[in-house]
């Protein structure tokens, strides 16, 4: 599936451009977009760890599938987070498993840019995905079952993220933490 055109990240509109409603009770289906700079429908995110309680009900309904998983069908609403990094890491996002329950089925995704062909990571409840600094992005999307009913609704997020220090770094490499640190102050002398 082709997506269907995703906001811009050259000239996203801000609070201050009158094309953009301050009053998120404007659109009442619709979270309202935080900061200066961050593009319409999106929640921005510059403080980590974060949560955020929400819906997919009436959110955007940008991407069909994601290049990490193209045959899963992501048709539904999502609601899309901006995450602001000033260094590279991993990001670890998760969502709360006691609202999947009935006909909910709300899906994480991370991707490097605002385009489903540049995901990192995806699963049904929990990802981990190592990211560069910049921004990353953090998609909620509604799985779409095979009879066409989409699984939109409520979802509590955590999003939390661990910079890649020297000592991180051999530890996201698999180096156990105790020789990591051996290994840092060896090199140091």
């Amino acid at each position: 599936d082709v997506p269907r055109d995703p906001p811009t990240q050259e000239d996203p509109p801000t609070h201050d451009d009158p094309s953009t409603p301050d009053d998120p009770s404007s659109d009442p289906g619709s979270p309202p977009s935080l900061g200066v700079g961050c593009p319409s429908g999106v929640i921005c995110v510059d403080t980590l760890p974060f949560t955020f309680e929400g819906s997919t009900v009436g959110g955007a309904d940008l991407f069909d599938a994601y290049s990490c998983a193209p045959t899963k069908n992501e048709a539904g609403p999502e609601r899309i987070f901006r995450v602001s990094l000033s260094e590279p890491g991993r990001l670890s996002v998760s969502l709360a498993a006691e609202l999947e329950v009935g006909a909910v089925d709300v899906d994480v995704h991370v991707l490097s840019a605002l385009d489903p062909n540049s995901c990192l990571a995806r699963n049904d409840s929990a990802v981990v995905a190592d990211v560069a600094a910049g921004f990353a992005w953090d998609v909620l999307d509604s799985f779409t079952r095979s009879d066409g009913t989409d699984g939109q609704g409520p979802f509590s997020v955590q999003i939390s993220f661990t910079p890649v220090s020297a000592e991180n770094a051999l530890t996201l490499a698999g180096v156990a933490p105790d020789v990591a640190s051996l290994a840092l102050t060896a090199y140091a002398n």
